[in-house]
């Protein structure tokens, strides 16, 4: 087989090999491409899940507002005040069945929301009626001082009565129903929160089915990205093995033909024709050249024994020159001839020689190109390598970083809620104060009752009672402002704590993607040092080729020089033929000088070994 077929079959080969690697990475592009959408797929219900849960949230917390402002509402005693709850209430209670009509939850809720707007309604009209009392109670006493200082007694007994009736009335709406209806408000948020348990479980269980699922599908994909990257891996060590092996069988086929025309060579530059060429001759470039050599020493044989038959018969016929010169000047003239054909085949065979000089130099030239092109892969491949290091440094200092703010935030987190239970303290404190206010209110107003029973005697007992009632309106309106503020803090001290909660989430999310990102990182380290080792072998056994093709090329250029000298010396014997010629051309020279030549040509003859 030529050698240029095995050139062709071997890089056939190599490019089937390669072209099944590239095969193989488009059908796991698209089987990645297929699992990304499905894990997008779960991403978007997950996104759908978390809304819906946001949206639960969203009606829970109006709950909590709901059953906040109700709280607030049944102490206050302001006007202006108690519109503004009152639409804090409604508003909290259109919020509850706008968010659940957008989930779908109207037909589920329905009833239970119109219990709670039922009640929020009860209870306002309630407070309505304890503030319309509490006017009517303040006017009477307004009424009743004056007629105390008219000094009409019988009205001021009037007063009185209608004063009692009205503080019992009030007493009892104070006393019982308010706390009776906020109960009911209690009541019916606990049937809105037991109403929203079920969705809330079946949306859990939907998120937690998710999850698993892009968790499997997730670990899925890393066995499929691991396995792909060991086959890629096989595939890529038997197409170098198989180079390398194409590479050994090519370098073979040339040096084991060129080393035994190598000693080919050297036997015939000196001049020893016992040469044995191998029974067995390939048909290729290699044996083409063989069999040139084989076909030249052959005849160089020949010649020379057909030249000592030559020399023999000059000896025994010297004295008969004259008669024999015709036949000897065609002898001398068919030798000429036959000399001519040894150095047209040395000259071929130079040829031949000098064409697998010039392909083992292009052999050679391309396996420098292939050592340049290991050394710059293997200097790229270190330089990312470095790079990569390094930004692994930097993803870890990173990470301390998250960690000193997540603990940061986790501390400030305490700290605020610690602040929330004073607040709550404070909350309590006022509530005290509220029934001190209240009891001194009715106190005051006792006072003046009995001031006013008293007649003159009681008259600065019921300015004393008059100020200790404006005394304890001032203290509620005070408790009242102070309880309003503090509400305002709680407010935003609730937002950041949830704030500080989520972000406290987000930076352990972020510390899990930095993890799993230094992870990926770790791996393509040891890829990129596994590769580079694999070049680094790879630059070696071409290294090791390389000087073997130059030891090759040094051979060819010895036996080149032979070549050479074997025309030179062919050419020799062609001027000794032509010389031979002249002499019988030239019989005048007699018979001496012919047998002179014949001993000349004998001892030259002798010079070949058989």
């Amino acid at each position: 087989m030529k050698i240029s077929t095995k050139l062709f079959i071997g890089f056939l080969f190599i490019f089937l090999g390669l072209a099944g690697i590239s095969y193989n990475l488009s059908v796991n592009t698209k089987l990645f491409a297929e699992k990304g959408d499905e894990i997008n797929q779960n991403v978007e219900t997950l996104k759908q899940i978390s809304n819906e849960s946001i949206e639960v949230k969203k009606i829970q917390d109006s709950l909590i507002k709901l059953f906040a402002s109700a709280n607030e509402f049944i102490y206050i005693e302001n006007k202006e005040e108690k519109n503004r709850l009152i639409k804090k209430l409604k508003k909290n209670i259109d919020n509850v069945y706008k968010v659940s009509d957008s989930l779908g939850l109207k037909g589920t809720l329905d009833l239970v929301i119109k219990s709670l707007r039922k009640n929020v309604d009860v209870l306002i009209e309630k407070k309505e009626k304890e503030l319309e009392i509490r006017n009517e109670i303040f006017l009477l006493n307004e009424e009743l001082k004056k007629v105390i200082n008219d000094g009409n007694i019988n009205k001021s007994k009037e007063l009185i009565n209608i004063l009692e009736e009205k503080n019992k009335e009030f007493m009892k709406i104070l006393g019982e129903e308010k706390y009776t209806y906020l109960g009911k408000v209690a009541i019916s948020m606990d049937s809105v929160y037991n109403s929203l348990a079920p969705y809330v479980d079946k949306k859990n269980k939907e998120n937690s089915w998710t999850i698993d699922n892009v968790k499997s599908i997730s670990e899925g994909n890393v066995e499929l990205i691991k396995s792909v990257a060991i086959r890629n891996r096989v595939y890529i060590i038997v197409i170098v093995l198989f180079s390398i092996l194409v590479f050994i069988i090519l370098v073979r086929s040339i040096a084991k033909p060129l080393k035994n025309l190598t000693t080919v060579g050297k036997k015939l530059s000196d001049l020893d024709l016992t040469v044995v060429f191998p029974k067995k001759i390939e048909k290729n470039e290699t044996g083409v050249l063989t069999l040139s050599f084989k076909t030249m020493v052959d005849t160089l044989k020949e010649t020379i024994a057909e030249i000592k038959e030559v020399s023999k018969n000059v000896k025994h016929q010297s004295g008969n020159i004259s008669d024999s010169a015709l036949k000897t000047a065609a002898t001398t003239e068919e030798l000429s001839a036959t000399i001519n054909n040894i150095s047209d085949s040395v000259s071929v065979s130079f040829n031949n020689l000098h064409e697998v000089d010039n392909k083992v130099k292009a052999i050679s030239e391309n396996a420098q190109g292939m050592l340049s092109l290991v050394d710059n892969i293997s200097t790229n491949n270190s330089l990312v390598l470095e790079e990569t290091l390094s930004e692994k440094k930097n993803l870890l200092k990173t990470l301390e970083k998250i960690s000193l703010i997540g603990e940061d935030i986790k501390n400030s987190a305490k700290e605020i809620n610690i602040l929330k239970e004073l607040s709550s303290e404070i909350h309590v404190f006022i509530n005290k104060i509220y029934k001190v206010t209240e009891q001194t209110n009715m106190l005051a107003l006792n006072a003046a009752i009995e001031a006013s029973r008293a007649g003159e005697a009681g008259k600065g007992f019921a300015v004393v009672a008059e100020e200790i009632r404006k005394l304890a309106n001032t203290s509620r309106e005070t408790a009242e402002d102070i309880e309003g503020k503090i509400n305002h803090i709680t407010e935003k001290i609730d937002e950041t704590v949830n704030i500080s909660n989520q972000n406290v989430e987000k930076l352990s999310e972020t510390n899990e993607e930095v993890n799993s990102v230094s992870s990926t990182i770790e791996k393509i380290v040891s890829s990129f040092e596994t590769l580079i080792n694999d070049l680094n072998d790879i630059h070696l056994g071409i290294s090791n080729q390389t000087e073997d093709l130059r030891q090759l090329l040094n051979n060819s250029n010895e036996i080149t020089n032979s070549f050479e000298e074997i025309n030179t010396r062919v050419k020799e014997i062609d001027d000794a033929v032509m010389s031979t010629s002249e002499v019988i051309n030239t019989l005048g020279e007699g018979a001496t000088e012919l047998t002179e030549t014949s001993n000349h040509l004998d001892n030259m003859l002798h010079r070949f070994k058989q």
